[in-house]
């Protein structure tokens, strides 16, 4: 990763109160391969549990926006 913007770092957290409530936030990586067609993101935390994300397909843009629920 290349930069964050707008993410909480550990020890900080974020909880969100209800269902609606929405947390924006940009990570920046090198581009990626063309020859990939997906990705997948994993998130390492410690003893934490991992946000785990499988099979994004990769764009032509190289912007990706995803919903967490």
């Amino acid at each position: 990763m290349l930069n964050a913007i707008n993410v909480p770092y550990h020890p900080s957290k974020h909880f969100l109160r209800t269902k609606n409530d929405l947390l924006k936030f940009t990570l920046i990586f090198p581009k990626l391969p063309i020859e990939w067609k997906t990705f997948d993101f994993v998130e390492e935390c410690g003893n934490y549990q991992r946000l785990k994300i499988h099979s994004i397909p990769r764009n032509n843009t190289g912007v990706y926006n995803i919903d967490i629920s």
